[in-house]
């Protein structure tokens, strides 16, 4: 198999979750280096300089952290039939 690469663009999206979800792709294995939330930098350090450390696919991980912001989207969501509207923050 031959795997090219190129940056991820919104019309190629939809076409890679689907291979993802049915089991076509699995993604973990383009995974090369991961780094916690808190060494963003580190990463993003690491993926620009892939000649150097490989780096295919870098993955940050971390706890999930609910905002007030976060739920005032899923709620203005909500009371929209599930379409985003913009929010105002004032």
């Amino acid at each position: 198999m031959t795997t090219t690469t190129g940056l991820v663009d919104t019309s190629t999206i939809p076409q890679l979750l689907c291979l993802i979800t049915d089991g076509r792709l699995d993604p973990s294995t383009r995974i090369t280096h991961r780094f916690r939330i808190t060494d963003t930098l580190q990463g993003y350090d690491t993926f620009a300089d892939a000649a150097t450390s490989d780096a295919l696919k870098v993955v940050l991980t971390g706890n999930t952290v609910t905002s007030r912001r976060s739920e005032e989207t899923a709620a203005a969501m909500e009371s929209n039939g599930g379409l985003p509207r913009r929010l105002v923050h004032g």
